[in-house]
């Protein structure tokens, strides 16, 4: 039955008023009801998530999530939900929306209005995505697409004698023709080779991005760093892990590469490769031997030079030549020189053959992703199981794996699209007054703090002040609201009807073309690395930069017509918390403009150090229930920036909301009218109820363990009661006994 507006106000006051009959709280005032859209069904999830018969001064996370927590399962195939995943979850629905419908049947908004350039963009986006869902089609093409990609390789780009891979290839006549050997042809035919693959977004031996540089952020610098390997350095040393890694390899040769045999009734065909082994202990002997390169006392990154000074570093590559050929630049940062130094003596006592098979596995271990789930899924399982994560990679449903293509590839576009439907200038404008007023906060506070001596607090209030902030939609490179310079920056990607496996290559060659054509270009401060529909925020210490894309401003963080109460437990503590990143225990070391800077005198350096021990020491104590129901500690060390950012996020987001509340009581300027069925609640309260219940989440006791490893923050439940005990704010709205658990004598603060 559908419930009109005044019948779910009654309905929500009966159940609010049945569940608070232990604890009686202050009364939240005469302000008025707030019958919104926003307001109604803000406060029929608030109270349908709550588990009002636990004492918030006990357990406040279990007392504000507790119902949810009930009656919440993790879904078969997910490892969490809830909090920011289910707001993803919605955020998606309505990208798939914008995917499936006709564009001239998509209206959009005044506020970011739609035009015929738009649509035509949308036309691309929807051809990748439609290339993605035709299953069958990419179910029958196999891994041909892959396989002319090695062939490619073998003939053309790095072709060699005594090929290990020709023979395994049909349509390749061998012995491969190849110029004699020499010195000087082998450097030109690594170079070629290496420019071709880092062309197509293959990267053997270099890793190449642009990035800004730390010690002058107004700039983006070239960056040379080692070749990329497939697992954690220190796994090379590790036995087990190393069998592993070998097995994995010569399975996934035998499976893109391997003919199959005859099968038995009944029984799957499989595939056979007679010689996967020998192509595995190639790719893997060679990773050993740049893993086991003395890193120690590396120069590091910051270190411009020109192509004339790394081939005195590294005379094996034509640096002048590559860097021209890939990124039209004559200098660049090399990093990781040690390895540079090492790698002609490593390619010395690398056969040709050899090398040829690193480079195969290189293309398939970035064009996998361009087949079907056969070929995808196990090579996604041993990446995440590379990443540390054990146990816990789950195969996301076909439509979201598309979904997620669309987005990466033509993501700013899919974002005009999700500001025209979903979001509104109303919206923006809202969610910049938030922001202001935590940041104006932050800055009294600063002058507050007495633990800051006066030079030190002037050096903070100075990076304070000098923060970008880029909300909502990229402005520059490309500005998403314009339809016109969307469709100029995607110009040169190409989408084809029914060729997923080409899109997916051709997207990622655009990428990798458009970050290097960066190298010497100024640091683009109106612009955003993440597209609208994000559910992300994002602090950069360099070039002191945060980002506040569309999609972290919906609910349960946002809505324009709720009270500001809510909007300020929810985006104004995520604002906070990314104003807090740049004073964390790692963004304390970049300046106003983003370079790497000690604005700290020493003594109020050692101050910040004792202080944020007591963080350590404290989620240290906090502790988890991990598989077969063992106690597990969260890692205060691991997780200390998170901490340090969460707590001083909540103390600026309140104190910005109760300003502003203070000096508006009557609600002239600020609605911060009371909520249906919820008005024995204080403003206060809900401030912190709303802040707790972003975070309810529900993981599995696997997922938990492993990013208790893994993650920099902590569990939702030790994020939440851990900032909430250090708030004297939250003790006196819920009037918390001193010593109780949720209000301890010993209070964690640095901001």
């Amino acid at each position: 039955m559908k419930l009109t507006a005044p019948f779910l106000v009654l309905s929500l006051g009966v159940l609010a008023a049945s569940t608070q009959r232990d604890r009686p709280l202050p009364n939240a005032g005469g302000n008025g009801l707030c019958r919104s859209q926003d307001c109604v069904s803000s406060a029929k999830a608030i109270i349908q998530n709550m588990n009002t018969a636990i004492d918030p001064c006990k357990d406040f996370h279990e007392f504000a999530c507790g119902s949810y927590f009930k009656r919440t399962k993790v879904p078969k195939g997910k490892n969490k939900v809830g909090g920011l995943s289910a707001v993803e979850i919605t955020t998606n629905k309505i990208i798939h929306r914008i995917l499936t419908t006709d564009p001239k049947k998509i209206k959009g908004s005044k506020g970011y209005p739609l035009n015929d350039v738009s649509r035509k963009n949308l036309e691309k986006a929807q051809l990748d995505f439609a290339s993605c869902m035709d299953e069958s089609r990419i179910n029958a093409i196999g891994r041909r697409p892959l396989l002319n990609d090695l062939k490619q390789l073998i003939t053309k780009t790095f072709p060699v004698r005594n090929s290990l891979l020709a023979p395994l290839l049909p349509g390749i006549k061998t012995p491969v023709e190849t110029p004699p050997a020499s010195q000087a042809t082998d450097r030109d035919r690594l170079t070629s080779a290496l420019i071709q693959l880092i062309k197509d977004g293959v990267e053997p031996l270099v890793d190449m991005t642009v990035t800004y540089k730390s010690t002058n952020p107004a700039l983006q610098q070239l960056y040379i760093f080692q070749g990329r390997t497939g697992i954690a350095r220190r796994y090379y040393e590790d036995k087990k892990a190393l069998k592993t890694y070998r097995k994995h390899v010569k399975d996934m040769f035998t499976l893109f590469l391997g003919t199959s045999g005859s099968s038995k009734p009944g029984k799957k065909r499989t595939r056979t490769l007679k010689n996967a082994k020998q192509l595995a202990n190639y790719v893997v002997d060679h990773e050993s031997r740049v893993a086991k390169i003395n890193m120690t006392g590396d120069p590091g990154e910051n270190n411009l030079m020109t192509a004339q000074k790394m081939n005195e570093i590294n005379p094996a590559i034509d640096w002048p030549r590559f860097l021209q050929a890939t990124a039209k630049t004559d200098k660049a940062s090399m990093a990781s020189q040690n390895y540079q130094k090492a790698l002609p003596e490593i390619l010395k006592n690398t056969t040709d053959a050899g090398l040829q098979v690193y480079f195969a596995w290189h293309i398939i271990n970035v064009h996998y992703s361009g087949l079907s789930a056969k070929y995808r899924v196990p090579m996604d399982k041993f990446a995440s199981l590379a990443r540390g994560e054990v146990g816990i990679y789950k195969q996301p449903k076909h439509v979201d794996h598309c979904v997620g293509v669309a987005n990466r590839n033509l993501g700013a576009i899919l974002g005009q699209f999700y500001l025209s439907v979903a979001f509104s200038p109303e919206m923006e404008k809202k969610g910049r007054e938030i922001i202001d007023a935590v940041q104006s906060t932050y800055r009294i506070e600063l002058g507050k703090a007495d633990w800051l001596d006066e030079a030190t607090r002037k050096n903070a209030i100075k990076k304070l002040e000098a923060i970008d902030e880029v909300v909502a939609y990229s402005r520059f490179d490309p500005n998403v609201a314009s339809a016109q310079s969307l469709a100029t920056y995607y110009r040169t990607l190409k989408m084809r009807k029914n060729d997923f496996y080409g899109n997916q290559k051709r997207a990622r060659a655009w990428r990798k073309a458009k970050k290097l054509a960066k190298a010497g270009k100024p640091t683009n401060r109106r612009g955003m690395e993440d597209d609208p529909q994000e559910v992300n925020a994002l602090n950069l210490f360099y070039p002191n930069q945060i980002f506040f894309p569309a999609g972290i401003m919906q609910k349960p963080m946002f809505a324009a017509h709720n009270p500001e109460y809510l909007n300020f437990g929810g985006l104004g503590h995520i604002v906070g918390h990314e104003i807090t990143h740049g004073f964390d225990n790692n963004g304390r070391f970049f300046g106003p403009d983003g370079k790497i800077e000690n604005w700290w005198t020493n003594a109020t350096a050692t101050r910040f150090e004792e202080k944020a021990k007591c963080y350590v020491d404290q989620y240290n104590k906090f502790t988890i229930v991990g598989p077969e129901r063992k106690s597990l500690h969260v890692n205060g060390t691991l997780t200390l920036g998170e901490n340090i950012s969460d707590n001083g996020g909540l103390k600026m987001a309140f104190k910005a909301w109760s300003t502003r509340f203070a000096s508006d009581p009557k609600g002239l300027r600020y609605n911060n009218k009371l909520l249906p069925g919820l008005q024995k609640y204080s403003r206060e309260q809900l401030f912190f109820i709303n802040l707790s219940q972003t975070l309810c989440v529900e993981d599995t006791p696997k997922y938990l363990s492993n990013m208790l490893r893994l993650d920099e923050h902590s569990p939702a439940r030790a994020r939440v009661n851990g900032a909430a005990a250090n708030s004297p704010d939250f003790a006196r709205a819920f009037k918390c006994k001193r010593n109780a658990k949720m209000n301890p004598a010993k209070k964690c603060e640095i901001w």
